[in-house]
């Protein structure tokens, strides 16, 4: 199949529910220096940004999010008086007062995370006691971030059900995302269940986060066209950390002649018509932006 034939590739790739997204983000997010001040240096560079010669533009269909555009300039260097990278020397130093810990119990940084228990050694753990959880992180998505949910006309069904899926247990209120269409009408969400997950799915990349609490509710008198659900910053149940991220999730609802939900449908030979020398244009592309008569 050639990939102009194939019906994915107009679908929107930006899915807050990959596997590599958390896993990138929880890297990112021990770096920071309020987690793990030793990783805080990242590659062993010293980076500084100097100054940003930018603009922030908005391009259709990116959930109002903007794009920067511009120049960036940034530098990497040594860091001073900690790094001589322009030749090698040795420096010898006595610690009279070094408190190097013994055996005990340590616990990974990332996932799988367990509880380790060495003899003196070097391995890269930290204490037990010191070890930050994960910040909340989608991980499964149904019916899928961008599905095409086919609904006729005259069906009586309007209704969807979508899950959501966290690596760490939530506060279920605070997971209710808002909603918004691109067309007409009044969505509602029903109460939604929460709970923990039995049937976990294995992770599919290492390192990656497993689901541990659900969240589902139906989607009520949903309009055809591309609704949206947008969610941010949901709490953890425990430790109230939140996700300090805003993601959006999308669907297609429509009829199969509604060319935003199956591509199929790009040409539209009954869209045009004439009644009484009166020219009408009957659109099906319920979703579109904008609109080509030839």
């Amino acid at each position: 199949m050639l990939g102009c034939e194939d019906d994915w590739n107009p679908l929107d790739h930006f899915d807050p529910s990959m596997d590599t997204r958390p896993v990138f983000s929880h890297f990112n997010y021990l770096r920071t220096s309020t987690v793990y001040y030793a990783l805080h240096w990242q590659d062993g560079f010293n980076l500084v940004q100097p100054r940003n010669w930018t603009h922030f533009i908005q391009r259709p269909g990116f959930n109002e999010m903007q794009t920067e555009m511009g120049l960036w300039s940034s530098t990497r260097a040594g860091i001073p008086n900690v790094q001589t990278l322009t030749g090698n020397h040795t420096v010898q130093s006595r610690l009279d007062y070094l408190s190097v810990p013994g055996s005990g119990y340590c616990a990974q940084l990332v996932l799988p995370v367990q509880d380790l228990r060495f003899a003196e050694s070097s391995f890269g753990v930290i204490p037990e006691a010191e070890w930050a959880a994960p910040l909340p992180a989608i991980t499964k998505f149904l019916p899928g971030h961008d599905a095409r949910i086919q609904a006729e006309s005259g069906n009586a069904n309007v209704t969807f059900d979508i899950t959501m899926e966290f690596n760490v247990p939530m506060t279920c209120d605070s997971s209710l995302p808002p909603f918004s269409s691109t067309y007409a009408g009044s969505p509602t969400i029903d109460t939604p269940e929460c709970g923990n997950v039995t049937n976990l799915d294995p992770a599919r990349v290492t390192n990656a986060d497993i689901s541990q609490f659900s969240w589902s509710t139906t989607l009520q008198n949903v309009p055809d066209g591309i609704p949206t659900m947008t969610v941010t910053n949901p709490t953890a149940q425990t430790s109230a950390q939140e996700r300090q991220a805003t993601d959006h999730l999308m669907a297609r609802k429509g009829s199969s002649q509604n060319v935003m939900v199956l591509p199929n449908s790009d040409y539209d030979n009954d869209a045009f018509s004439v009644s009484n020398g009166v020219h009408i244009f009957t659109q099906k592309a319920f979703g579109a932006d904008m609109l080509r008569c030839s």
